[in-house]
């Protein structure tokens, strides 16, 4: 009696109802189709709402990600426009480069606003409710995640990734 007492205790409401429901069927039996009682055989209730809400949850983290990405990408040089007094220019074969960097850029700032939208439940959920934990996690994944476009797209309005490549270079030779 006390192991059920402190295990219903610590339940959500949603786990709850689902306890009290199981107490109004002892006499059930599971079966793979749903649920055989007495009556005949009950189809099983809660995944169809669970997919749906993960399949909704997913368009919605895709459809964030891919509205931050697009304007990310094309905004990042005109808020930091690259110094015009550089005097070296990036090769040919350095610009597909710079581009898909300024794409994974674009990618991480995207899904760090989509996991800062919707990832705080899930990682609660994984991280067993701890509050303290739960709010450290979410916010350095989200820093994590945020600040590599803002800092690449500094360095390169300050000049820096192109004058190291250009000194690196001219030591070089």
């Amino acid at each position: 009696m006390d192991f059920c007492f402190t295990e219903f205790s610590r339940s959500s409401p949603r786990e709850m109802a689902t306890w009290h429901t199981n107490l109004a069927h002892v006499g059930d039996v599971p079966t793979h189709s749903g649920l055989h009682t007495a009556m005949g055989t009950k189809k099983a209730r809660s995944s169809g709402k669970r997919s749906k809400s993960i399949v909704k949850t997913r368009l919605k983290v895709l459809l964030v990600t891919v509205v931050v990405a697009i304007p990310a990408f094309l905004t990042g040089p005109i808020i930091w426009p690259p110094p015009a007094d550089l005097g070296v220019e990036p090769t040919a074969g350095q610009i597909p480069f710079f581009l898909l960097l300024a794409v994974i850029e674009a990618i991480t700032l995207s899904l760090g606003v989509s996991f800062l939208l919707f990832g705080f439940v899930p990682l609660r959920r994984a991280l067993g409710g701890s509050s303290w934990r739960t709010w450290a996690a979410y916010l350095a994944i989200g820093w994590f995640l945020v600040s590599w476009w803002p800092h690449n797209n500094l360095h390169t309005h300050n000049g820096w990734i192109c004058r190291v490549s250009s000194t690196s270079s001219t030591a070089s030779t």
